[in-house]
């Protein structure tokens, strides 16, 4: 894609950069890199757009719902920075599991990824195949540090930059916030196929 076209970091732009990291051989830091790399040959504002598209797609997935699907995968629990992971992981399977996914939480229990963990202890689960992904949410900063000369401590400038991008409004991501109850883990009824896959260890669902 053109530097030009990207200098604006459209929402095509961003999924098409995430679905393509996707493809890369190796293991998620081989992705981190490749998706560094890229982000290298944009300009400092297309950098600072990319993260505030990435910070857009996880206000919109931020629900009860998908926190309650989160939270049964996770033997039952689920944090509140454990579930900002987890969202930025579910970002990264691409914009069709992302979206089908915020849509309807169950559909997670097709993805083969999560599949393979099912009916392993969760102590047993390798780092690389938790469904939590936090350094995904460095790789902008860390990029737009290096293309502008800033100290990798100066987080205001760069947030700075990212506000700048004014992709989303604050009222618009204020929308999109849960709106009473709290997450369960115990939602089997209206998680079936996740319920199936992740059964309770207490048996209450």
């Amino acid at each position: 894609m053109p530097a030009a076209m990207l200098r604006r970091m459209t929402e095509d732009d961003f999924w098409t950069l995430v679905a393509a990291s996707g493809t890369r051989p190796g293991d998620r830091q081989a992705r981190e890199d490749w998706l560094g790399r890229r982000l290298l040959e944009l300009p400092a504002d297309a950098v600072a757009a990319f993260q505030a598209r990435l910070e857009a797609a996880v206000d919109a997935a931020y629900t009860w719902p998908l926190w309650d699907a989160a939270a049964r995968i996770e033997d039952g629990w689920c944090s509140d920075d454990g579930f900002v992971s987890f969202r930025l992981w579910l970002v990264a399977r691409g914009r069709t599991v992302y979206e089908t996914a915020v849509a309807d939480p169950d559909t997670l229990a097709a993805l083969p990824e999560l599949r393979a963990l099912a009916g392993r202890r969760i102590e047993d689960w390798d780092d690389e195949e938790w469904p939590e992904w936090e350094r995904l949410d460095r790789i902008a900063r860390e990029v737009w540090n290096q293309t502008t000369g800033r100290d990798g401590e100066d987080f205001d400038a760069f947030y700075d930059a990212v506000d700048a991008a004014d992709l989303v409004t604050g009222d618009a991501a204020r929308a999109r916030d849960p709106e009473g109850g709290e997450p369960s883990g115990r939602r089997g009824e209206l998680l079936p196929r996740l319920a199936a896959l992740f059964p309770r260890p207490d048996g209450l669902d």
